[in-house]
């Protein structure tokens, strides 16, 4: 029998549990099982980023035809409420521009996040430009009326975590106004 007085080593603590009579044995399994179980039921499991907003928005590069559009880069800002960090594999995303698909976003990386705390991830996209929808809005253009509108921008798709060496694809769904005039330089 070990010595219970001041310290026990863990080769004296397994020593004393093979000592154990069967019946006492069969207790600390169903004790030790039960601790783990209730350890599992009682914790939530991990929550999913929430995508809060697009952040630092610039248009740029205006491509003339064949191939009219506008590059877009931003920084699309989460939020980890989860206590413990995680890394971000990727993202997969479909980018809609009033109600009308604009391009899909497919990015492949390797950020670490801290728990409990907001998030960037930077994002470069260009939106498809119609001729039609240019002569349209001339009038706007030449009379600056266009500052004043808004567009509405919609997210949504996935974003891959890595945890432990597992992917585990997160849904992202996200949709905001954005006035130009937010977003012109000053």
């Amino acid at each position: 029998m070990p010595n219970l007085n001041n310290s026990i080593t863990l080769s004296d603590f397994g020593k004393h549990l093979l000592s154990l009579p069967k019946k006492d044995m069969h207790l600390f399994k169903i004790f030790g099982w039960s601790l783990v179980l209730l350890c599992f039921l009682g914790c939530d499991g991990p929550k999913e980023p929430e995508f809060l907003k697009l952040h630092n928005i610039k248009f740029s590069d205006l491509k003339m035809p064949p191939n009219f559009g506008v590059g877009v880069t931003a920084d699309a800002v989460f939020h980890n409420p989860n206590a413990v960090g995680m890394t971000i594999s990727g993202m997969d995303l479909e980018v809609f521009v009033d109600g009308k698909k604009a391009t899909d976003l497919e990015q492949r990386l390797s950020t670490k996040i801290s728990g409990s705390s907001d998030f960037t991830l930077p994002v470069k996209f260009r939106i498809p430009l119609s001729e039609k929808d240019l002569i349209k809005n001339l009038s706007h253009m030449l009379t600056g009326a266009w500052k004043n509108q808004s567009v509405k921008i919609k997210v949504t798709g996935t974003i891959t975590i890595d945890a432990a060496g597992v992917d585990i694809a997160v849904p992202v769904a996200h949709e905001d106004d954005y006035k130009f005039k937010d977003y012109l330089l000053k």
